[in-house]
């Protein structure tokens, strides 16, 4: 079955009910093959009255109406099959947003406070290549986890259950929103590789009950702490919260102990001697794949607060034309 040509079809008439999709590629092969599309425009202009109620109902158009599926045949642009452009610039959103409470957001951090890099007495730029970037609402994360002892003080043994992880804008890792210890309140820490929702995580000053039944997310001393574990969110000194090892898919391995430090092997390869009464998470961070990210485009960037270089030479800041 096939079309003669589109000045045959009557107004009000569709030749197209009860044609299957294979007669109707043929109808279209036909169609193009035997009408030249600049001396019949008129003719495609009536023939579209006639298809253009009716509509594909199967898989494989999906509902396309029959009148787009005949006008795709006088296409004369190529259409990709493959991925597009877009797919492989835009964020991957793996993590959705967690519901946190109002208590632990801070605005006020991120209020009226300058992202450009410059001295705020001076006005002049502390901190190249920065500037711009969206903005964001900072989440009061807690790198204490269990507060130092006072003398003749026995340790407390903290116990959270995790009920949300989730992506934060602030930082590289994701975070975790637990809750325990006898308390509805919730707090924020940082998630390690491999953690999971309904998780149990311990935090103590103390020795744990046993080695063997230590899991990612625990928080002890690390003079308790074998030689050769990994840990992360490490504490300079006891009490003051975790200021090493906090981006994604970082960690630091014990190396050895003395008497009163253990050396640290921290991510940058260097060996660092911290005080045993530090406190350290067990594992890495997680989003390990966070250094395995495509920007895919010069404005990615400007989101993150990132200002190009500029000039591009071997002396990019002193280099000047000369003149003639």
């Amino acid at each position: 079955m096939y079309i003669s040509s589109p000045a045959t079809c009557k107004e009000g008439v569709n030749p197209f009910k009860g044609l299957t999709l294979a007669a109707f590629d043929k109808v279209n092969l036909h169609i193009v093959q035997n009408l030249s599309m600049w001396n019949h425009l008129v003719s495609v202009a009536n023939l579209s009255k006639c298809v253009v109620q009716h509509t594909v109902t199967s898989s494989r158009h999906g509902g396309l109406s029959f009148s787009s599926l005949f006008f795709r045949a006088f296409s004369t642009s190529m259409v990709s099959e493959g991925r597009t452009h877009y797919s492989y610039i835009r964020v991957p959103r793996s993590m959705p947003n967690i519901p946190i409470p109002g208590y632990l957001k801070d605005g006020t951090v991120k209020r009226n406070h300058r992202k450009s890099g410059r001295d705020p007495d001076t006005g002049r730029i502390v901190i190249r290549h920065k500037g711009g970037g969206h903005a964001q609402t900072y989440r009061i994360v807690d790198f204490v986890r269990v507060p130092a002892l006072e003398e003749s003080e026995e340790p407390t043994k903290i116990r959270d259950k995790v009920l949300h992880i989730g992506y934060d804008p602030c930082r590289s890792g994701r975070i975790a929103l637990v809750a325990g210890d006898g308390s509805n309140k919730m707090k924020i820490i940082t998630a390690p590789h491999e953690m999971k929702v309904g998780d149990v995580v311990t935090a103590s000053r103390g020795k744990p009950e046993s080695i063997a039944r230590l899991k990612p997310g625990d928080a002890y001393p690390l003079a308790h702490l074998p030689i050769g574990t990994l840990v992360y969110n490490v504490e300079l000194q006891p009490g003051k919260g975790a200021q090493l090892v906090r981006s994604a898919g970082t960690c630091a391995q014990i190396l050895n102990k003395t008497e009163t430090t253990a050396r640290l092997r921290l991510p940058s390869k260097e060996e660092k001697d911290i005080p045993l009464g530090c406190l350290a998470s067990l594992g890495r961070v997680s989003n390990i794949d966070h250094k395995n990210r495509i920007i895919g485009k010069a404005g990615r960037n400007r989101w993150l607060n990132k200002k190009p270089k500029g000039q591009t030479g071997m002396n990019r800041t002193l280099w000047r034309k000369k003149r003639v």
